[in-house]
């Protein structure tokens, strides 16, 4: 199991580190602050310092022949959903708008990994719909999906 955790690990860094050369590669800088590789750059940075903290955690640690090999039995089904998920937030946002389908998707994956405290929750995925929604509008002036639907667009969804 430690060996396919920590192959895993080695191939999340080549990812990171492929992030972190094609944003270099389309340039950190530009006219007016940030250019286009800027936020891949940091991203794959990020992301090949973590893997490779992973790897080292797993190289430290000794290996424990009891885990099986896909780890927690449940864990194969979680990864699914949330893979479900994400692809009917990609089907979605276009006819549902990015609000209403942000909401959904943060509820979906708040409620379905943890019942306890669902008000809290709720109130972080309107808050995370709507309030991201709200920077990206307003804020950095980046436009996102609205409904295509005719009574969510009158709600100004």
């Amino acid at each position: 199991m430690r060996r396919a955790r920590q192959l895993a690990s080695l191939l999340v860094a080549v990812a990171g580190l492929w992030m972190l050369g094609s944003g270099v590669v389309l340039g950190l800088g530009g006219e007016f602050g940030p250019g286009p590789g800027f936020f891949a750059f940091g991203v794959g940075s990020l992301l090949a310092i973590t893997a490779l903290l992973w790897f080292g955690r797993l190289h430290r640690r000794s290996s424990d022949s009891k885990t099986p090999f896909l780890g927690d039995p449940g864990g194969p089904w979680r990864v699914a959903r949330v893979s479900l998920a994400i692809v009917a937030f990609a089907v979605l946002v276009e006819r549902l708008g990015y609000s209403v389908t942000m909401l959904a998707l943060l509820v979906f994956l708040m409620t379905t990994f943890g019942r306890e405290h669902l008000v809290p929750k709720v109130l972080i995925a309107l808050a995370g719909s709507f309030g991201t929604h709200y920077a990206f509008e307003r804020l950095l002036g980046v436009p996102l999906p609205s409904s295509s639907i005719g009574f969510l667009q009158v709600l100004g969804l």
